[in-house]
């Protein structure tokens, strides 16, 4: 399964805006922290970040776009219906691992939260590709974005929808409610 992306999208969206580096930023105004140890942390970070973009690979033909490949499609996919239904990416690394079990499906080996954080940048970038796709389409010529706060059991969370004039159709697409932080509560 091979996915191509465009590179503002990976590089601001995927990489800038869902990876920061707040932790870095929050504590450098530390006094007490020594200088060892912000570049530690920013090296540790700046690992992170290249392990969680790995599945991101700038393409061959267009240095404009990434190609994704997803070489195991049976895990990938259980993954995304794992995360479609509200699992956490560590209850859904558990769940493929006792399907694997229960199953004896070789396949679904080596699942853990870090690759499903993988799997959902990609979902995430496909499909802002997707709407972008769309709205660049010649046929489109209305769309509206909406935004939804709500607030359940305490979290906030944040909803954007793109209503879009597409082929005489008007269709209603949702981005995944986003959790809403301030600067007064834990992440």
């Amino acid at each position: 399964m091979t996915f191509s992306v465009k590179a503002t999208i990976v590089d601001v969206i995927i990489g800038e805006m869902f990876f920061r580096n707040d932790a870095i930023i929050n504590q450098h105004d530390s006094d007490s922290m020594d200088e060892n140890a912000a570049t530690n942390k920013a090296a540790k970070i700046a690992k992170q970040k290249l392990n969680t973009m790995k599945l991101f690979v700038r393409s061959d033909d267009d240095p404009d776009r990434y190609t994704i490949t997803i070489k195991n499609v049976m895990r990938f996919e259980l993954a995304m219906d794992f995360v479609g239904i509200g699992m956490s990416f560590r209850q859904v690394a558990s769940a493929i691992q006792y399907a694997k079990i229960r199953t004896h499906t070789a396949k679904l080996t080596g699942a853990n939260d870090l690759i499903v954080g993988q799997y959902v940048r990609v979902l995430v970038g496909t499909s802002l590709q997707h709407i972008a796709d769309v709205l660049d389409h010649e046929s489109v010529w209305a769309m509206s974005l909406a935004g939804d706060s709500s607030t359940h059991r305490g979290q906030s969370f944040f909803d954007l929808r793109v209503r879009v004039c597409f082929g005489h159709k008007l269709y209603n697409l949702h981005s995944s409610p986003f959790r809403c932080t301030t600067a007064t509560q834990p992440r």
